[in-house]
Order: C-alpha cells, then structure tokens, then sequence
C-alpha cells in the first residue's frame, strides 16, 4: 500500500512503514540508525545539571573539597527499573536505601557521612542512567532527518490546513536546541499550543500530513489529553 503528499511517500512492506522525503528523482530515504552507546555518554557527560543536587566539581562537601571519581558506566536502566536499580546500588554501598513512589529515599540514622552520601550517588547514578533512547533522544542523524521533514514537508503541509506554523530555526542550530529541550517544533502553534487536541483532529491532521514513525520519533508528537473524549 502506498499514500504520499508532495515531497513525502508512506510505504508499507512487511509490516514496517518507511518515510521517504522525496526530492526530484532522489532515492527514498530511509531513517538513521539510533544513537550509538558512545553518543549517549558523550551526551549524559555534557549535561551541566547531570550531577543533580548531590554533589558538583569543586564543591565543598564536609571539611574540605573532594575529589570526583571517573565511574563509566555500568549499565542502562529504563524508567520502571531505574528505582529499583538505584536502590540496589546504594545499598551495596551500605546504605539505607528504599524506593518510593518511583524513585528511592536514604533513611538517616542521625551519622550519615554527607560526603560518602553525595559520592554513592554521583556513583549510582553515574554507573546506571536511564537510557535516553527510552525517551526520545534522537542521534545527530536522527534529529537532522526530522528537521527536514518537519521543514520541508510537515510545516507547509499543516500551514496549507491553516496553522500557524512559527518559523524553523537554522538547521546547523538545530541539534543543539534539541538537545537543550528548546527546539522547534510545527506540531506546535505560535503560541505553543498543539496543532490538535483529540484523536479525531489528530486523525485529520495525520491523514493530510503524516506523521514520521513512532520508533524513534513519537516523543516530538504532543500528548493527547486522557479525556476519552473525541471531538
């Protein structure tokens, strides 16, 4: 079976649907592979905020200054196991972790060390992060891919529906600002409300525009309301 739009073509063989941006006579595109392992570390690595409230280089902990250990990963975890798998780590480390409501809790005694605290958890998390994969993050090639489909395709597509589609940014700005959760988006208005809110508008929207698979990219489609309701 076969559907397309100007530019886009929708195949599905198999089972298995490949978006092609079609330009011209330009073979059909398939989609990027994920990230490699090394660029999710490179990532995680980079984020300024990846240390959380535990503890920062240079930070002065207890009497004096610490030093950070270089801990690689042991690892990842994804969001219903990583809880529990904090929780295990910290009590190897001969702590009195528990979980709770989705993430864990340290029970105090009245004598825990604040400093060998902070490292069990710099170390924890450190060793087993969730795997961002799990959560929407996309290889560099992955990213540039939807931006040109989002570009090239879906905006002029949802604007000729009459949406009010905000201009892209520069496309070598892209990854970076989708990497700091900040990117563009046409699925979303001017004023950031989404371009449909029920399945039946989502159904009207995606019938006319399609939408990229949901393996990898179905984080950068808005959630519906859990409402049960169709308009």
């Amino acid at each position: 079976m076969r559907n397309s739009i100007p530019g886009v073509a929708l195949v599905v063989a198999s089972g298995a649907i490949v978006v092609a941006l079609v330009t011209g006579c330009t073979a059909a595109a398939v989609v990027p592979p994920n990230a490699t392992d090394a660029e999710v570390d490179s990532y995680l690595d980079s984020r300024p905020d990846f240390l959380g409230p535990f503890i920062k280089p240079g930070r002065l902990v207890a009497d004096g200054r610490i030093t950070i250990p270089d801990v690689p990963r042991v690892a990842f975890t994804t969001p219903d196991t990583w809880s529990t798998v904090q929780t295990s780590c910290l009590q190897a480390a001969g702590l009195q972790a528990r979980e709770i409501s989705g993430g864990f809790t340290i029970d105090d005694s009245g004598d825990l060390d604040t400093t060998a605290v902070s490292l069990a958890q710099w170390t924890c998390l450190r060793q087993y992060p969730v795997d961002p994969r799990l959560t929407g993050f996309l290889s560099e090639a992955q990213a540039l891919y939807m931006y040109d489909y989002f570009t090239r395709w879906l905006a002029p597509c949802l604007a000729s529906l009459g949406e009010d589609v905000p201009r892209p940014p520069r496309r070598d700005e892209y990854v970076e600002l989708l990497r700091d959760g900040t990117a563009w988006n046409p699925y979303y208005r001017s004023n950031g409300a989404p371009v449909a809110d029920s399945p039946a508008q989502w159904a009207r929207v995606n019938s006319t525009c399609p939408a990229l698979p949901d393996d990898p990219f179905r984080s950068y489609r808005p959630e519906l309301p859990r409402t049960g309701a169709e308009d």
